[in-house]
């Protein structure tokens, strides 16, 4: 495999850019929050931090989309000759509120590409950059990783280092995510991707245990948890990563603790294992 002309193939992009623009109807807010098991914000209210996700999405044609659901490439990502593709997690910064009942535009940009190797596979990672505006202009900015992978025939993994055990929860509470919640975040954020709503699929093609748990939900659930146990918190910025896959069906422990003036959060399986580590710097007036 040459990485140094996929490499070049995607630095070509950099730069590269689009626009959407959308409504923060108050219907898709009252189904996100129906869907969260939580209250809905009204029209004129701000957006709660991370909501913004439901809006500004690309929306390709059926013809686009390959037999696992994805789109066959991302507007802004040259096609990537690597077999698998996933969303690896991402950063966000808040700026100013977005506000429910008014527009929001999304201006989006290929930000920068990363191509390695590890003793199991081939990685060339894409990071896009999305920049969301309200009414009182630049409200938040996220950057996305999305991992492109190969696997490296007879590769082998590293011991694993001991697991970080991390601080005893302030806070914690645990939902167990289902199906019914899988399919309709899949629809709010438009995403097809068929592990997470098809189980003969994810089951018989994929080889999975179960349906996967988007990450995106995961770290919206962190953010609600963020809301339930520490309201005065004003978010400055969020940043997570998945760790290891969730599946349907088992139960999840959302937790957090103050770290310095800032939150570490996470999220761990029934075992105990972390599957989502985030952390959370909070603006001035959210410290307490």
């Amino acid at each position: 495999m040459d990485l140094a002309a996929i490499e070049t193939n995607l630095r070509r992009a950099i730069g590269g850019r689009a626009v959407i623009e959308d409504f923060a109807a108050p219907i898709m807010t009252t189904r996100l929050a129906a869907t969260l098991e939580v209250d809905a914000p009204r029209p004129g209210d701000a957006l709660p931090p991370g909501w913004h996700m439901i809006f500004c999405l690309d929306a390709p044609s059926r013809s686009e989309l390959d037999v696992d659901g994805l789109p066959r490439g991302f507007k802004l990502i040259p096609p990537v000759d690597m077999p698998r593709r996933m969303f690896g997690g991402a950063r966000l910064s808040f700026h100013a509120p977005l506000v429910v009942g008014e527009p929001i535009r999304c201006e989006s940009e290929l930000g920068d590409v990363k191509v390695r190797s590890t003793a199991t596979a081939h990685l060339a990672i894409a990071t896009l950059r999305h920049r969301f505006f309200g009414a009182a202009g630049l409200a938040v900015v996220e950057e996305q990783d999305i991992i492109h992978l190969s696997p490296i025939e007879d590769g082998r993994e590293k011991a694993a280092a001991p697991a970080d055990p991390g601080p005893l929860p302030a806070w914690q509470r645990d939902i167990l995510p289902d199906q019914i919640m899988l399919f309709r975040f899949s629809a709010l954020t438009f995403n097809s991707h068929r592990i997470h709503y098809d189980k003969p699929y994810a089951i018989e093609v994929e080889r999975l245990p179960n349906l996967v748990v988007q990450g995106k939900l995961i770290a919206l659930h962190l953010l609600e948890t963020v809301r339930r146990f520490v309201p005065e918190a004003a978010v400055a910025q969020f940043e997570y990563r998945s760790t290891r896959p969730l599946y349907a069906g088992t139960r999840c422990t959302l937790a957090g603790s103050p770290s310095g003036a800032d939150l570490r959060l996470w999220a761990q399986n029934a075992d105990g294992k972390v599957v989502q580590a985030a952390s959370m710097k909070l603006a001035a007036s959210g410290r307490s």
